[in-house]
């Protein structure tokens, strides 16, 4: 059985052709669609939206990957997963082709378990092979003052890593994508958004994201506990030091006082 829904229209938006899946996701005769708009078939918010985007493809005449909602029968919106493309006929016709796949169910699930993610009180990430973020929960964003967008955004993870530590960092990443033994802790540093300096605790693992390799992880902010390990080796320096000199007093006490013991001896 094949999901998925395939399609093409004329340069004029009309239906030229569609599949099974397509007559039976819409519960429509291919018959009762051929020569029809988006205007003719879909309600008129979905049919603008669908037409601009029919319109931007055949103007670039460039393929596109993107997310369209479109009611089936029941007048339920479903989201859909689509790929159109333009191609012309030997008779110089121009058609526009489409594929889609519904995945409303997936992107539920997805939005659930976000919002669970979005809880937690650690940050959460999925790296790809790219060295992108594939996923960021909330709270990975808000630790380092940014919001999940901006941090998916960037052009490599490494651009929220201090410099001294991405060379690490790339080693880690290379050894999880390639599943090498390593080490599941890592400590490294992260630049904020405002410019501050972070330490994070990181934990991860290799998984398979989207049928690639990537790395699954979690981090905490070990920030205070680092300020608290560093006021810590200060106060014992201040004590080493502090010990040090009172020896030296001590010694030079002593000294100073061997001559009048030796003088009240000598009285004695």
């Amino acid at each position: 059985f094949n999901p998925a829904v395939a399609f093409m229209k004329d340069d004029q938006g009309r239906m030229v052709y569609v599949n099974q899946p397509f007559e039976r996701a819409f519960k429509r005769n291919a018959r009762d669609i051929f020569g029809k708009t988006d205007a003719e078939l879909w309600p008129a918010d979905v049919a603008k939206r669908l037409a601009e985007h029919d319109a931007a493809i055949l103007s670039a005449n460039q393929p596109r990957e993107l997310i369209e909602m479109v009611p089936t029968a029941d007048g339920v919106l479903r989201q859909w997963r689509v790929w159109k493309f333009p191609f012309q006929e030997p008779s110089g016709r121009r058609l526009l082709g489409g594929v889609a796949l519904d995945i409303t169910e997936r992107k539920q699930t997805e939005e659930v378990l976000e919002r669970l993610l979005d809880q937690q009180l650690v940050g959460i990430y999925v790296v790809n092979e790219e060295r992108k973020f594939a996923f960021v929960n909330g709270k990975f964003a808000a630790m380092a003052g940014y919001t999940v967008e901006e941090v998916m955004s960037r052009a490599s993870v490494l651009d929220l890593v201090m410099a001294e530590d991405r060379a690490l960092i790339e080693e880690r990443i290379s050894k999880r994508l390639l599943r090498l033994p390593e080490r599941n802790d890592l400590e490294f540093r992260v630049r904020r958004k405002d410019g501050t300096t972070m330490h994070v605790e990181a934990h991860g693992t290799s998984i398979e994201y989207d049928g690639r390799p990537a790395v699954l992880g979690v981090i905490l902010d070990i920030t205070e506990r680092k300020q608290a390990e560093e006021a810590l080796r200060a106060d014992a320096a201040k004590l080493e030091q502090s010990h040090r000199e009172l020896q030296d007093f001590a010694s030079v006490a002593s000294h100073d006082l061997q001559e009048p013991l030796r003088k009240i001896q000598a009285f004695g």
